[in-house]
């Protein structure tokens, strides 16, 4: 098990039912990207 993609994955879950218009993306390599949401028009 990997603490930080465990982390990772309970932000998500948590922005997701706040429902916050950020968005964690994975970058390999890299890291990780925080992504505003584009709101639907």
């Amino acid at each position: 098990s990997n603490p930080v993609p465990v982390h990772v994955h309970h932000l998500r879950r948590r922005l997701e039912e706040a429902g916050v218009s950020i968005r964690i993306h994975t970058v390999r390599g890299i890291g990780y990207l925080l992504a505003e949401v584009d709101a639907a028009p």
